[in-house]
């Protein structure tokens, strides 16, 4: 486990993108606001804050350096409506270039990572 998450952020069906971005940041790139040694300390320490399940903010598990070409993602979200927008920046080279509520300006979109495979438990878009 190299992110602990709530839906709030990563599963948004409403393209608040700055909350979309936010874990984004986190999974790819391992920038996040929080950093704890591991995921239960994580979610122990959301809960002492305050913010409970969905709420819990992007946080990086020490020793996790974000996403790198070669390896691979597994969804195990069952509502697609929820997956949609991560997914998308994540998998579909397609995606916009900017979202500035992401991060994304003037053709900046990050560099697109070379997965060695990507599998969900439903389909999630004809794309995902």
């Amino acid at each position: 486990v190299g992110t602990v998450t709530g839906r709030f952020y990563a599963m948004d069906r409403d393209t608040r993108w700055d909350r979309v971005g936010q874990a984004y940041d986190a999974m790819v790139h391992a920038r996040a606001p929080g950093h704890q040694p591991d995921p239960l300390a994580a979610v122990s320490a959301a809960y002492e804050a305050g913010h409970t399940d969905e709420f819990v903010q992007p946080t990086v598990i020490n020793g996790y350096e974000g996403m790198k070409d070669g390896d691979g993602i597994m969804m195990t979200n069952f509502r697609a409506d929820r997956a949609r927008e991560i997914l998308q920046f994540l998998g579909d080279p397609a995606a916009p270039d900017t979202v500035k509520e992401m991060g994304f300006g003037s053709s900046e979109r990050p560099r697109q990572i070379d997965f060695a495979d990507k599998c969900g438990i439903v389909e999630y878009s004809s794309k995902h």
